[in-house]
């Protein structure tokens, strides 16, 4: 799959996109990355740093920046072989499985076809399997298990940390695999 639709959510770990998207692209030529960011994730990561590294306009995940003559929502949902939500915020992961379509990403989540991978991030203490069984119910959708890593909240060993954006395009090779034994 080498048209991927980024969605970078309002997680701490939004900071190490820039690294996992360039080492992506020049680990995998002909690789194409879109971002969009959420306004809660530019709290960790500017908009520059990842058309840098994406080499293309990074678009912000509110409709009030988006150009109202133009359907980019319908173009990106058309163009993209995948879209990977990382990290993906406990409030996206939520806002998605609840079929809300309040923001351009999650309405080209409702409207696409492709394998969508979500590689969550949720605050400690939140009771992680309700709402990744919801995930998993939803069409053409998968998300990575949680890593172990330390909680900028509180600084401890929690397990509820996101895999990264290159552990999310494994699993799209690994769903593209599949899909190709299948068919033959």
């Amino acid at each position: 799959m080498k048209k991927i639709l980024l969605v970078v959510s309002g997680a701490a770990s939004a900071m190490f996109a820039p690294f996992h998207i360039n080492w992506a692209t020049e680990t995998s030529p002909g690789m194409d990355v879109k971002v969009l960011l959420s306004r809660a994730a530019t709290r960790f990561v500017q908009p520059a740093a990842l058309a840098l590294v994406s080499r293309s306009e990074v678009l912000l995940d509110d409709w009030e920046e988006w150009d109202a003559s133009r359907s980019t929502h319908v173009e990106l949902s058309r163009w993209a072989d995948a879209v990977v939500v990382c990290p993906a915020s406990f409030n996206y992961v939520n806002s998605y499985t609840s079929g809300l379509a309040d923001r351009p990403s999650l309405l080209i989540l409702q409207m696409t076809h492709v394998p969508k991978v979500f590689a969550p991030s949720f605050p400690p203490g939140i009771e992680p399997d309700r709402w990744l069984n919801k995930l998993a119910q939803l069409p053409s959708t998968h998300f990575l298990k949680f890593a172990d890593a330390r909680s900028a909240g509180t600084g401890r060993h929690e397990g509820t940390a996101n895999r990264s954006f290159l552990d999310a395009l494994r699993l799209l090779s690994d769903i593209e695999e599949e899909r190709i034994s299948d068919a033959a």
